[in-house]
């Protein structure tokens, strides 16, 4: 289980985001977000003006959705992950955490 402090630890200064890089004003992670439901609720987000990072298990189809919303010029990241894996939902949460600093919504929609 991800502890919340785990979000704590990405603040400033805390050497996990390159040097310069800005910490979003609001993020999201949405799982399932290759299709559907998912990917309807990571553009709603994005629309909103979170950044998101969009997680479902085949990567072909999600980094297809992500183009997609990246090329309406939206903040989004893809990663591949089946979030019925514990290791691999770590993964997700530490390449958020990475690249935005914060986690303000999550959205488990993975079916």
């Amino acid at each position: 289980m991800l502890p919340p402090a785990a979000f704590v630890r990405g603040g400033e200064g805390s050497g996990h985001r390159a040097k310069g890089q800005q910490m979003a004003e609001r993020a999201a992670i949405v799982t399932g977000a290759s299709s559907g439901i998912g990917l309807a609720t990571a553009r709603v987000l994005a629309e909103e003006g979170y950044a998101v990072t969009m997680a479902a298990r085949r990567p072909e189809k999600l980094e297809a959705a992500v183009a997609g919303l990246a090329g309406d010029g939206f903040d989004v990241q893809a990663i591949a992950a089946n979030v019925a894996n514990e290791e691999e939902i770590v993964h997700v949460a530490d390449a958020h955490r990475d690249r935005y600093g914060r986690l303000d919504v999550l959205v488990n929609n993975a079916g």
